[in-house]
């Protein structure tokens, strides 16, 4: 979208009558998944900003599973609130509404923002630590060409919805790794695999 950051944002059906966050107390709310920057961690921020914890302000709580299945269960009234990814242009509608809009075309206007969030840095591609300078900057340097290429521009938008890549620095992501301390997450454990049960 131009930028290499994005927000998250909390939203609620419009004819809710919710219009602020203190208005979700007691209601039922979805968040993505635990390991999703803009669809838990950072609007778990915003929350905890304004001394809410989810785990007791609301009346339940689910993990969707995608941005589109938050933004379709406020929809359909399923849920009261939820967290998505927001607008990563300032006066663009670029938000996770935008990913249902085509099967709900009034989701614009029935379900509205709320809240935002601070500017979440944007996906990374990443190495592992270890690799050489040199290989590295190999892989930055060719992956910024084929994002300028009209080839690679079309295949940045079909795989992942995105317009462009810039270079980065870990530091950039120093933000992600605050909001997690603020909340006493440890994000390795957070996103490990799973074991399956039985």
């Amino acid at each position: 979208g131009g930028s290499k950051t994005y927000t998250g944002q909390i939203i609620a059906h419009a004819d809710s009558g919710i219009t602020d966050l203190q208005g979700l107390r007691g209601k039922k709310f979805a968040f993505v998944e635990p390991g999703s920057a803009s669809g838990f961690l950072y609007p778990n921020a915003l929350l905890a900003a304004q001394g809410i914890d989810y785990k007791t302000f609301f009346s339940e709580t689910t993990f969707a599973g995608g941005h589109d299945k938050v933004v379709i269960a406020v929809y359909n009234r399923q849920v009261d609130g939820g967290a998505t990814f927001g607008d990563s242009v300032e006066a663009q509608v670029t938000d996770a509404r935008t990913t249902v809009a085509q099967t709900l075309p009034d989701v614009l206007e029935k379900v509205k923002p709320i809240g935002k969030t601070d500017p979440i840095p944007n996906d990374t591609v990443s190495v592992r630590k270890g690799l050489t300078p040199d290989m590295t900057a190999k892989i930055r340097d060719g992956l910024l060409k084929v994002s300028e290429s009209a080839e690679g521009k079309q295949a940045l938008r079909d795989l992942y919805r995105i317009d462009g890549l810039a270079p980065s620095t870990d530091g950039e992501y120093d933000p992600v790794r605050r909001a997690a301390r603020a909340l006493n997450l440890n994000l390795e454990q957070e996103l490990a695999p799973k074991e399956k049960k039985g």
